[in-house]
């Protein structure tokens, strides 16, 4: 390879490493300490993680093919190449230094990606070319936020930071986003509701990324030892060209998959190695801190961290196999986590094998009460945590035995009682879980926990007294199992109810059922909702066509305003007042402009509260996308898996409150419409065209024409009861003045086959002007011809002259001749040597009949 070749392949390396830094090339060159000359700095070959290799090579594969010769099969012995390469220590070689493992100098390929040429300085003052391999070590020099950025994808700005798609789950959109703090830490936060670790863990790095490396600090707590061996160290050759001599040093090659998987949480090592630093004094110090026995400690395998200076405590899966570690500073601090730890049940491995009821605390500090009573005992990590592994592990625990649920005395001054709701509500759980009967109570004469209610003992030595003391001083409660079987009836009894069913508007909509209004934007939506509110509240027709029974409504609108929806709501009933009376008073209406927030409870419940409080039979919701995932950014509108069953909620509130709920949404957005019958498939969001059980769907004949207050819609609706029609309205509206008013509210309604008969009509109609006015122009056009030719003129010149196709030339002589505009002659023409030859031809009867003036003038001096 030449030296031009070696350039153009260089300079490719560089762009292309720009791409891929997570384990691969870095474009920048940095120099490397030779500890065989330690005075002398020379650049070299360093060893890539083989996985990381690989993916650079397939990355730049089309460039080195596209500028490299085709070359020939590497020898046998080239699979040793990468190993007299290596370096991981930071010892150099440049290509008159490198030898193979069997002694044999080479020169490294450029078509190794991972080497790097750059320059190797023999002496201060020389510099002489070599080559090098990048390590991971180059990437601490990027930044965390470049990092990442690198390894997502579909990567776009987002207000401060970028969105791209998760690479924790199936995204079809850009879910997640992410930007850096102040300190420069990456914060990221999926929409789709993956954590922080799962996205780490589909990107292949670890939570440390997200810090910048100066920042990254050590934490003795999260010290765990290493559980995967590693590979054995290589042996490298490498000769000096000064003396000659060739030594010899290790390097340790780990191999790291491009995404790798999380290490398992070595619980049993971890835990064995710190219970066995914590010694008899340790265990006893915090026994007396805590008022418990110091053998209760030990069963539950309490450790000591004395890089930490904490205390450490294992949690358990239903298996017994240690799946966390959590510490208590010796200091009182916050209690903490190790790193990959996984939060499970605090218990000894003997817990079945006290007599007397089961009890279920809450931490290990009340665990270890129970022990020193000589209870059966199983710690939770929290009042409301670890219920799978109960169930798990109390799967085949006898019925005989009892499971009681102590809760802790923490009521708030709001009233609220956390750990007696917890207790509770985990009894419950577990019932159900378990199908036997589980208890819940709470710590007697108000102590706070267990642990408390032990430490208030004054005699602490008989564990059978303490057991028996406990259970006399707490009122037991019974919990009930939530699971009831689901309500089936039979055919017969199926066959013979009676599903009453009623009409809101006859032949458009029906009572009991969520409906849904849409349509595209600016198609008179909330004016046609309007003029359904004010049909329903007064017992008027709706759009003056289709019966309605009159109820109680209330209409919640969040986009058009006050004032509008006052001037609309004004307009339609004045054009009602013949039916509506005069007195706006009288109509079964009421109005809202706060819209609930139908994806939280609170707001679900503010619904119920509203439509039970005002007796509302029919509740409209203007319009549908502003409420439903309002606080909710969880909640993807494209998953209907996530929509569906935040409708059916709100649509469930809503018909057990007595009201039948009409939500408005809109249309997706169309560039060029085309004016057909509106379509359920039309609607914005997945999950809206299956969740409506009838439907008004709105969509224009034709364009709206600026300034003429002439609307031309189509009405589709529909139901599953059964019913479905369409309409064609014609809804004038007038123009606004000077003095916001003047506008009105006139609707004409068609049947579709009656407005397609009107469109038949027109068509024919408009079709037959356009080809009378289209003969008129033909018949100018001949007339125009036969005017410059007083002799007439033949019907093929004719045709060219008035560049008319034949059948339209046809019709308009015809035309000509029985309006006596033009007659038939004979045209006179040259034909060759033998003179003049007569053609039929048409010619005008104005010019024929009509003599020249000075035939006239002779004919006059005649007569004198």
């Amino acid at each position: 390879m030449n030296r031009r070749q070696r350039r153009s392949l260089n300079n490719a390396g560089r762009r292309n490493a720009r791409l891929y830094r997570n384990g691969s090339l870095f474009s920048k060159k940095t120099n490397v300490p030779n500890t065989n000359a330690p005075k002398l700095e020379q650049r070299g070959v360093r060893l890539v993680d083989p996985s990381a290799k690989r993916e650079m090579e397939i990355l730049m594969s089309a460039t080195i093919q596209k500028r490299l010769p085709t070359r020939k099969s590497k020898p046998a012995d080239s699979r040793h190449k990468d190993a007299a390469l290596v370096n991981g220590n930071g010892h150099t070689a440049n290509k008159q230094q490198l030898t193979k493992p069997n002694g044999n100098k080479f020169t490294p390929s450029f078509n190794e990606q991972t080497v790097k040429k750059t320059s190797v300085s023999q002496t201060p003052d020389q510099r002489r070319r070599g080559f090098r391999f990048v390590d991971f070590a180059d990437d601490e020099r990027e930044s965390p936020l470049e990092r990442i950025r690198q390894l997502l994808k579909n990567v776009s700005s987002c207000g401060d930071g970028f969105s791209a798609r998760c690479p924790a789950h199936a995204d079809e959109n850009n879910s997640l986003t992410f930007k850096t703090d102040e300190t420069g830490k990456v914060l990221i936060h999926c929409h789709a509701g993956c954590s922080v670790a799962n996205v780490m863990n589909g990107l292949g790095l670890d939570m440390s990324a997200l810090f910048p490396a100066d920042n990254r600090t050590h934490n003795p707590e999260h010290d765990i030892p290493a559980t995967t061996p590693t590979r054995s160290p290589t042996t490298v050759k490498l000769s000096t060209p000064t003396t000659g001599t060739k030594s010899t040093c290790s390097v340790g090659v780990e191999p790291k998959p491009f995404m790798a998987l999380p290490k398992k949480f070595a619980g049993a090592e971890i835990a064995e190695r710190l219970t066995h630093e914590a010694d008899d004094p340790v265990v006893e110090m915090l026994a007396g801190e805590l008022g418990v026995t110091a053998e209760s400690l030990r069963k539950l395998q309490v450790g000591w961290n004395e890089r930490g200076k904490s205390y450490t405590f294992p949690e358990r899966n239903a298996k017994g196999e240690i799946t966390g570690i959590t510490s208590r500073l010796a200091d009182g601090g916050a209690k903490r986590t190790f790193k990959g730890s996984k939060r499970g049940l605090t218990f000894a491995t003997d817990w079945a094998e006290a007599e007397g009821p089961l009890l279920i605390v809450e931490g290990a500090s009340d665990t270890a009460a129970g022990l020193t009573m000589g209870m059966a005992v199983i710690g939770r990590p929290s009042a409301t945590g670890g219920f799978r592994h109960l169930a798990e592990l109390l799967s085949d625990f006898p019925e005989d035995r009892e499971i009681l649920v102590v809760g802790e005395m923490d009521a708030k001054d709001d009233g609220s009682w956390p750990g007696r709701d917890a207790a509770k509500d985990m009894a419950t759980s577990l019932a159900t879980a378990l199908g036997r009967s589980v208890k819940w109570c709470l710590p007697p004469k108000k102590a706070k926990d267990l642990r408390a209610w032990l430490a208030q003992q004054e005699n602490q030595d008989v564990p059978a007294d303490l057991r028996e003391k406990f259970l006399a001083g707490v009122k037991i409660n019974e919990a009930k199992a939530s699971c009831e079987p689901l309500k089936l009836i039979d055919s017969r009894t199926f066959a013979t109810a009676k599903f009453e069913q009623t009409w809101l508007i006859k032949g458009i909509m029906v009572a009991g059922q969520p409906a849904v209004v849409g349509g595209p934007k600016k198609s008179l939506k909330t004016s046609l909702l309007v003029d359904l509110a004010v049909s329903l509240g007064t017992g008027c027709k709706f759009l003056g066509e289709f019966s309605v029974e009159r109820k109680r409504v209330g209409v919640i609108s969040g986009e058009s305003g006050e004032r509008t929806l006052q001037e609309t709501y004004l307009r339609i009933r004045n054009s009602r007042s013949k039916n509506c009376g005069d007195d706006p008073a009288k109509d079964n209406i009421l109005w809202g402009f706060n819209l609930p927030r139908l994806g939280e409870a609170a707001g679900l419940a503010a619904l119920d509260t509203t439509i039970r409080a005002h007796g509302l039979e029919v509740i409209i919701l203007d319009p549908l996308y502003l409420s439903l995932l309002s606080g909710r950014p969880d909640v993807q509108a494209s998953n209907l898996f996530q929509m569906g069953p935040l409708l059916a909620e709100a649509a469930r509130v809503c018909l057990e409150a007595g009201a039948t709920p009409i939500f408005v949404h809109h249309n997706v957005k169309q560039k060029n419409p085309t004016f057909q019958l509106p379509e359920l498939e039309d609607l914005a969001f997945a999950g809206i065209q299956e969740f409506a059980r009838q439907w008004i769907l709105l969509g224009r004949r034709e364009q709206y024409k600026p300034g003429s207050g002439n609307h031309s819609l189509w009405l589709t609706a529909g139901g599953s009861a059964g019913f479905s029609g369409c309409w064609a309205l014609d809804i004038y509206e007038g123009t606004v003045n000077h003095e916001f008013s003047g506008r009105t509210w006139l609707v004409e309604v068609r049947p579709y086959a009656e407005e397609l008969q009107l469109n038949d009509e027109k068509k024919a109609k408009d079709k037959q002007q356009a080809a009378k006015a289209q003969l008129t122009d033909d018949m100018e056009e001949i007339k125009k011809v036969l005017q410059n030719r007083p002799a007439g003129e033949t019907k093929n010149l004719l045709e060219q002259a008035a560049t008319l196709p034949r059948k339209r030339l046809s019709g308009a002589i015809e035309n000509l001749l029985v309006q006596g505009v033009i007659e038939e002659t004979q045209v006179q023409k040259l034909a060759g040597q033998s003179g003049c030859r007569s053609y039929p031809g048409y010619r005008l009867v104005s010019q024929v009949h009509a003599p020249d003036e000075d035939q006239k003038e002779t004919e006059d001096n005649d007569t004198e």
